[in-house]
């Protein structure tokens, strides 16, 4: 009596490229660290362009880590990582074009992690779901996440890395200020007056002329054999800035925490003279003087104040 033997019939085994089995882990943490580094820096007391580069990084890292994790990711169908990319892109270049000029800048910086962010939720929402209704969620979410993206306007990102948005329908603030005080704006300069740079102005730091040429001064040929001396060294002011009343012999000091300060402008020792809070906030930008007048501003305010002495003063 013969047997037959039988043997079992192999069949290839497919892989399974559905996105119930995405794990999304890597995501999440990703997206979990983004989020909390910008809140670091956006209320940790840094300079301002490190706080720059250290949100620049950030984005970069997270949008190139995302990427790469959607694109090599075996367990989403090919063609679904390439039309989700291609999608991704067509939805951004038609909210720029659709959105207030002034808020392109916020859909690269805030819209794309916020793109991600969502894309990440709805894979967590959406992972028991058919794929055809997968798809189609896909398609809608990502145009109504950026549809309060096309209702502001940008009005500007201060030191802190923060933007300052409104509704697009809404005036400005030059545009309130205007219609507020009309005559103050518009009404023309009197007869005979000009607004002139005097001698003893220093209107930007560099200089009258615009030319950062200083005359008078001689400079030793090597530094590294006959360096200056030092004479004194005093004083804690931050990224602050400098303007040399050369007429009175003074040194005006905006510091970093918005002070002016006077310092006497001598050679043989410190001698600060008087200070006081000129403005709230930090102040990196450069004060001018014109007029007799002093003007400081940051980014949240600007404030003038009357530098001449009163007689008897």
């Amino acid at each position: 009596m013969s047997s037959t033997a039988i043997e079992p019939v192999l069949t290839p085994s497919v892989k399974n490229t559905d996105s119930h089995g995405v794990r999304v882990w890597f995501p999440i943490v990703l997206l979990s660290v983004y989020w909390g580094a910008v809140l670091f820096i956006h209320n940790t007391d840094m300079a301002m362009f490190p706080r720059f580069i250290s949100r620049c990084v950030a984005w970069a890292i997270t949008v190139l880590a995302f990427l790469g994790w959607w694109l090599f990711n075996r367990r989403i169908n090919l063609r679904d990582r390439f039309a989700a990319v291609a999608w991704f892109i067509v939805v951004l270049v038609v909210a720029g074009i659709l959105g207030h000029p002034t808020i392109i800048l916020v859909l690269a910086i805030q819209g794309v992690p916020t793109l991600f962010t969502v894309c990440t939720i709805w894979l967590i929402v959406s992972r028991r779901w058919s794929k055809p209704a997968r798809r189609i969620g896909f398609l809608a979410v990502l145009p109504l996440t950026l549809i309060p993206f096309e209702a502001l306007r940008c009005e500007g990102i201060d030191g802190f890395q923060r933007t300052t948005v409104r509704w697009r329908w809404t005036q400005s603030a030059e545009e309130q200020f205007l219609a507020s005080k009309p005559d103050a704006v518009l009404k023309p300069i009197a007869a005979g007056r000009e607004w002139t740079v005097r001698p003893d102005d220093w209107p930007a730091f560099r200089g009258v002329n615009r030319d950062a040429v200083v005359t008078g001064v001689r400079l030793a040929d090597d530094w590294s054999t006959q360096p200056p001396r030092l004479i004194w060294k005093q004083g804690r002011y931050g990224h602050g800035q400098l303007i040399l009343l050369a007429d009175q012999a003074r040194l005006l000091i905006a510091t970093e925490s918005g002070e002016m300060v006077q310092v006497a402008a001598r050679p043989d020792r410190f001698e600060e003279l008087g200070r006081f809070q000129a403005i709230e906030g930090k102040l990196w930008n450069h004060p001018v003087i014109a007029e007799g007048s002093l003007f400081v501003r940051n980014g949240e305010e600007i404030a003038c104040f009357e530098l001449q002495a009163k007689p008897g003063k």
